[in-house]
């Protein structure tokens, strides 16, 4: 009930942040210009920051074996998530991506720094990459259906991937980072959950409320992205032991963030369906102020914790 709770502070205050987002961009202070350029600073600055920061624990067996066991996980879930995906929207290939891709980076990444701490950030950041490689793959094979289409030379451009690799050469080297400099980094890192926010208010800006509450399919995807897939991944959760809470409420709120912003840029990279993306993007983010904490609550119970 505590955690549901913390989680529901924290979903008000991100609620708080994207409506200043949504304000900014509809009385045009910010235009799609300035939005592409905090999404940059977001990718390239704070998420890597935020993920580095993660990996200044103290090196440990116990946290080593964590570690392990997070890659397993991130990637069990995420194949799972796609698999779904791919069952239900065997003929839309906009809403098969969006629901089978969580928004770790801008959403599940502030939410569990806020609410689990760094530990948890570190457990969650082999899910993070593993998300980021597969869109810029297989998430594009699914939208195109060509192979030469993919871009692995997308994923050696990604930051995530290399603050998640010098992460673990500072971990397992035992490096001690400066304290100045690791006040710096806490500094960056802080940015992480109020700009995502905004930026992903502007989305929500972007689209009159007709147009967004407007269309079936749209409600449908955000139902699987934040119900079914997140509520059959914490079922399957219930076989691990309690032992490993922090490792499985880490998991589930990556599996339960609203849909990836990416969504957005790759339909409109290949021509496809760019409006309902936006609006899935927008709805399914608005939504998981309330599906999150909910989700949360309902694991504890389940979990019996």
């Amino acid at each position: 009930m505590e955690m549901a709770q913390v989680l529901l502070k924290q979903a008000i205050l991100m609620a708080f942040y994207m409506g200043i987002g949504f304000v900014l961009y509809k009385i045009r202070f910010i235009n799609e210009t300035g939005v592409e350029q905090m999404s940059r600073v977001l990718l390239y600055v704070t998420v890597p920051f935020v993920i580095l920061k993660a990996f200044l624990a103290d090196y440990s067996d116990g946290m080593l074996g964590m570690i392990l066991l997070s890659f397993a996980f991130g990637a069990g879930c995420l194949i799972f998530s796609l698999l779904v995906s791919a069952l239900v929207f065997r003929k839309d290939p906009v809403l098969r991506f969006s629901s089978g891709y969580p928004n770790a980076g801008f959403v599940a990444i502030p939410l569990i720094s806020s609410v689990l701490g760094d530990t948890a950030v570190l457990l969650a950041s082999g899910y993070t990459t593993f998300i980021n490689v597969l869109q810029w793959t297989y998430g594009i094979y699914t939208l195109t259906g060509d192979r030469k289409r993919m871009s692995p030379k997308k994923i050696l451009q990604n930051p995530v991937l290399y603050a998640f690799i010098l992460g673990l050469v500072l971990f397992f080297l035992k490096v001690r980072v400066p304290d100045l400099m690791r006040e710096g980094m806490n500094g960056i890192a802080a940015l992480n959950c109020p700009l995502a926010m905004i930026v992903l208010g502007t989305y929500l800006a972007r689209m009159s409320f007709k147009q967004m509450f407007s269309g079936a399919k749209g409600y449908f995807c955000c139902a699987m992205r934040l119900a079914v897939i997140p509520v059959l991944t914490m079922l399957i959760l219930c076989l691990v032991p309690n032992d490993y809470y922090l490792l499985k409420m880490t998991m589930l709120i990556v599996a339960g963030s609203p849909v990836g912003a990416n969504a957005v840029l790759f339909a409109s990279l290949f021509h496809l369906n760019g409006e309902e993306a936006t609006r899935i993007v927008s709805l399914s983010t608005l939504f998981s102020v309330a599906t999150l904490p909910l989700l949360v609550l309902l694991a504890n119970v389940v979990w019996g914790i």
